[in-house]
């Protein structure tokens, strides 16, 4: 399939997270309550946009899945790569979000049948390597209780078909991501699902990835005009930034490449009076890449240079889009060039 093969190919700087699970589980209404919640590009469940279109006699199950999840991979792939553009030229937006993912058409396909008829060579580990997290939403029916109230378009007709049908999705998603999946489990209530779900998102969303390096002199590439920063320090993982037009709290918990990041604005007042409190206290500059503000350039008062490089992906590591000056050095693991040594060191 070509249009898989483009997808598979197609670099994306935004994470991609799949809502899964069977019948009932809550899917469209995780979505919704994320897309209110948090900065998100959201892609709607497919099958069911298509499956008011089939006509009112179709034919028995096995004739038709196999060409209905075919049609379905084929939407669902460009809505899913229009939806990665958007979010890349959006920098506001943390995250894609898709209700059901590829990997479903293992669990909708007959057994008999191989998953190549849809995908052609690719195999369901190929098809899991679109997504970068999973949140498996626990199924009613995997308590014994299933409804149609909420999707007339539900095709299982007993508890039965509906737990099978929950069973093989849990399987197929976990042969797809293996340990890239959070579970949701059933809650009394919607709500208490729907907040729990959010938190779990939001976690995984507030992991930075970054990479430092030193390096001897300014690289070739083009960057934006300088911005000062001043910044200071509560502790080692608290710091308190204020620059011309903002000021704000960051709270970093982690070391080396992976670490969460929580970041609250911060009044003009407040930041003034935390920053007058705050051990180490320094001046830097800090230049953004031209194109790129995952890449930054800062400048220290003692001339010492440090170029961070983010992703937005908590598994893919960033990498450096130009060529390094001679003598640079990767500092990501070294606690001595991280900003708040530096700081002390400026201090002393």
């Amino acid at each position: 399939m070509n249009l898989l093969k483009t997808y598979l190919e197609t670099p994306r700087h935004v994470p991609t997270i799949a809502i899964v699970g069977g019948p009932e589980s809550g899917k469209s209404s995780v979505l919704r309550h994320l897309k209110q919640h948090l900065r998100v590009h959201t892609v709607p469940e497919v099958a069911s946009c298509l499956l008011p279109h089939l006509p009112p006699c179709a034919p028995t199950f096995e004739t038709w899945i196999a060409p209905f999840q075919h049609a379905v991979l084929g939407v669902q792939l460009p809505l899913e790569l229009v939806a990665h553009a958007h979010a890349e030229r959006n920098l506001s937006l943390r995250a894609v979000i898709t209700d059901r993912g590829a990997p479903d058409l293992r669990a909708y396909l007959p057994g008999h049948l191989p998953l190549e008829l849809v995908t052609g060579e690719y195999d369901l580990q190929a098809l899991g390597s679109m997504y970068d997290h999973v949140l498996y939403l626990e199924s009613m029916s995997e308590h014994g209780s299933l409804s149609q109230d909420n999707n007339v378009l539900r095709y299982e007709a007993s508890v039965e078909e509906a737990l099978a049908l929950s069973g093989r999705t849990r399987e197929a998603w976990q042969q797809a991501c293996g340990n890239r999946i959070s579970f949701v489990p059933v809650f009394e209530t919607l709500e208490a699902k729907l907040e729990a779900a959010l938190e779990v998102v939001k976690d995984w969303l507030n992991i930075e990835h970054e990479r430092r390096w030193v390096l001897p002199e300014r690289p070739s590439a083009s960057f934006e005009k300088p911005v000062l920063l001043r910044q200071g320090y509560l502790n080692p993982q608290s710091r308190v930034r204020i620059t011309e037009t903002s000021a704000e709290l960051v709270v970093k918990t982690g070391s080396g490449a992976l670490r969460r990041q929580l970041t609250t604005a911060l009044g003009r007042e407040a930041a003034e009076q935390l920053l007058a409190s705050c051990t180490p206290s320094f001046r830097k500059e800090r230049e953004q890449l031209t194109g790129n503000p995952l890449v930054t350039l800062d400048t220290y008062e003692d001339g010492t240079r440090i170029l961070e490089v983010e992703s937005r992906h908590a598994t893919r590591a960033p990498e450096v889009p130009f060529a390094l000056p001679p003598g640079s050095r990767e500092v990501t693991e070294d606690p001595a060039y991280n900003a708040y040594r530096i700081g002390l060191r400026l201090c002393a």
